[in-house]
């Protein structure tokens, strides 16, 4: 992370103390700097001042901070709204089958689930091919003899 910001554009900053940490072979040294952030090498530094990259880090966020607090005038897209006409189709193919699902289940007083319409494609468009009614056997019997009881066949 530290290759992206350079250390030569960071600001110098003086070395408070210098704290050895790890095993043989894996040293490493925390620099604690006046500013409050820490450098971690793997040498100490020989010097009293050294580049501070999360100073450039705070900066560069504080500068994101400030930006984002300002409020953004974007112009709305001159284009025209996008209309989905297949969408649009299957909308109004849906409307009209459960239109026909309810007129037919209106008059037969039966329930509308149990109403299966099927439709074809056609040129430029849909048409309805064939409407299939699943009646149980009482309400059969009440369709077929609306003025009689109904009996056992």
């Amino acid at each position: 992370m530290s290759s992206q910001y350079s250390r030569k554009s960071a600001p110098q900053r003086a070395v408070v103390e210098i704290i050895k940490t790890g095993e043989w072979s894996k040293v490493q040294y925390i620099h604690k700097l006046e500013c409050g952030h820490t450098e971690i090498r793997k040498r100490a530094a020989s010097t009293k001042k050294i580049a501070c990259l999360e100073c450039v880090k705070a900066g560069i966020a504080e500068s994101i901070l400030t930006n984002l607090s300002r409020p953004a005038i974007v112009d709305p897209p001159i284009e025209e709204a996008w209309i989905d006409d297949i969408a649009e189709g299957v909308a109004q193919t849906e409307q009209d089958i459960g239109m026909i699902r309810a007129g037919i289940a209106s008059v037969l007083s039966i329930s509308p689930e149990t109403i299966d319409v099927v439709i074809e494609d056609d040129e430029g468009g849909v048409r309805l091919s064939y409407v299939m009614v699943y009646l149980d056997s009482d309400t059969a019997r009440r369709i077929a003899f609306p003025n009689q009881e109904i009996f056992d066949i």
